[in-house]
């Protein structure tokens, strides 16, 4: 039988942890003073010294993209090749062991404050989220046709894929030739301006490159003229945020926003086709008061008993993983408490409006607030206990991330199922629940929508007790999967019949 955890001087660990771990990082940063940032120009290297690194595979497991992307924007050495390469690899795996210990006793020690940086940094070091390629490559040409900027087209997103997958089928980065793919045009440009030379930041620390966020919207390291994708499963997974970023210093932050919200409006329309419910977008809003329009970035009406209102939130996540709680509360927070304003004044009478119209929707109609968002928030948007603390909200609303949406709009049949989806998850949040995934509560409410409801009914009657979703396995293959499901029919059927992982 388990120790109780009383038993343990947990705050004492936890400070011995990340002493430890301060000590490993100083070692890291000598590390990649020794190694030469060319390295990353050929995978074949990082293969090599991964067969003679004890514990290899946690870094395998994990990804080992952070690694290799701060090999070449880091290293500073100038001898051979490669060299240094193992000993580095091997610092990684304690620090990604410590990390993830640290995160455990950090939600022990303050199991009622903390825990949602802890949950980032396991992530970034443990990833768990489904993410399908077809998903981001969609949101990525949405976000450059509503951007409409000369110059670059949504051609660049297809061109991009293209050389990711040459570099792939023909295992030209482990033959160290990269530059053989075709990459020419807008979509090069594109590229450039998403690469950071090797070595340009020798100077920052080892710690902080480890939670360092340039490797969402930077994630190819220029060596020598030739682009070497060194952050893979983030460009295979989530390159619209690379997109986002790159349009956002080509056009600035209040354009961007404005074209992220024309997408996920775009998103949410696909729901829309053949139903009684439209999609409203541009200059809607539900006056608060004289001084408050009450702007909404869109909303969805059946004109009778149905209106969600929807709030897009597109602000960078900070520069660095440990401000994911403070950012959390103060942009996802912002976007609720704007949305409940407008809801109370939408039941108090407030007309729905676009631009000088007023849309015919009754005040005793059905209100669900949803907001939407670039980021997971080190996967608070699934946990009702972080979504509490930093929310400090009564109201329930559904946040989600715009690959989510994608998903969803991808896999439900209509609004209709959107909303019996959002009442599905809200009932699930409402336990103290957790999940690591929207694919896993997606997956469920597909599978036994019924069952589990009963199960919502049960855990009701039954005091401190937590309900976790079991998390599904998805194959690479389907992952990878570049054109977006057609059949609605199969595609959840593959969806409700995932299999839990193996702990479960």
């Amino acid at each position: 039988m388990p120790l109780p955890v009383e038993e343990f001087d947990v705050t004492g660990l936890l400070a011995e942890s990340r002493m430890y771990l301060e000590r490993l990082a100083d070692r890291g940063s000598e590390s990649l003073a020794v190694i030469n940032p060319v390295t990353v120009a050929n995978w074949s290297y990082f293969g090599a010294a991964l067969c003679r690194v004890p514990g290899a595979q946690l870094l395998i497991d994990g990804g080992i993209d952070r690694f290799i992307w701060m090999v070449g924007c880091a290293g500073s050495g100038t001898g051979r090749v490669g060299s240094g390469l193992v000993e580095f690899l091997n610092l990684c795996v304690y620090w990604r062991a410590g990390q993830i210990l640290a995160g455990m006793l950090e939600s022990l020690a303050s199991p009622d404050a903390g825990g949602t940086n802890a949950s980032a940094a396991l992530n970034s070091v443990f990833p768990a989220r489904a993410r399908f390629r077809w998903a981001t490559i969609e949101m990525s040409k949405l976000l450059i046709r509503h951007t409409d900027l000369s110059g670059v087209s949504e051609s660049a997103v297809d061109s991009l894929t293209f050389y990711l997958e040459c570099i792939d089928r023909e295992n030209l980065w482990a033959s160290g030739n990269c530059g053989a793919a075709p990459l020419t045009g807008e979509a090069r440009l594109l590229v450039e301006d998403c690469s950071i030379a090797m070595g340009v930041l020798s100077n920052e620390s080892f710690a902080s490159l480890a939670f360092d966020r340039r490797m969402d919207t930077h994630p190819f390291v220029n060596s020598e003229g030739v682009l070497v994708p060194v952050a893979a499963q983030k460009l295979l997974s989530e390159s619209h945020l690379m997109v986002f970023g790159y349009l956002r210093r080509r056009v600035g932050q209040h354009s961007v926003a404005t074209a992220f919200e024309a997408s996920c409006a775009s998103m949410v329309a696909k729901l829309c086709d053949s139903t009684s419910f439209r999609v409203l977008h541009s200059s809607v809003a539900v006056k608060v008061g004289n001084h408050d329009p009450g702007e909404v970035d869109f909303a969805v009406t059946d004109d009778r008993k149905n209106l969600v209102l929807g709030e897009v939130k597109s602000n960078v996540v900070g520069s660095s993983i440990d401000t994911t709680e403070q950012l959390l509360a103060k942009q996802v927070s912002k976007a609720v408490e704007q949305l409940d304003v407008r809801i109370q004044a939408f039941k108090s009478g407030s007309p729905l409006t676009q631009g000088c119209e007023q849309v015919q929707v009754p005040s005793s109609a059905k209100v669900i607030g949803m907001v939407v968002t670039l980021h997971d928030y080190g996967g608070a948007v699934w946990n009702s206990q972080d979504l509490d603390r930093s929310l400090r909200s009564k109201a329930r609303f559904a946040v989600t991330t715009a690959h989510d949406l994608a998903l969803l709009a991808h896999t439900l049949t209509g609004i209709d199922e959107l909303l019996a989806y959002l009442d599905f998850r809200e009932r699930f949040l409402s336990h103290s629940a957790v999940s690591m995934d929207e694919l896993d509560i997606l997956a469920a409410f597909l599978e036994d929508e019924d069952g589990i409801r009963k199960q919502f009914n049960h855990l009701s009657a039954i005091s401190n007790v937590r309900a976790i979703m079991k998390p599904r396995n998805v194959d690479r293959e389907l992952l990878l999967c570049t054109e977006a499901p057609e059949g609605c029919t199969s595609w959840r059927q593959v969806v409700a019949g995932l299999p839990a992982v193996p702990v479960w």
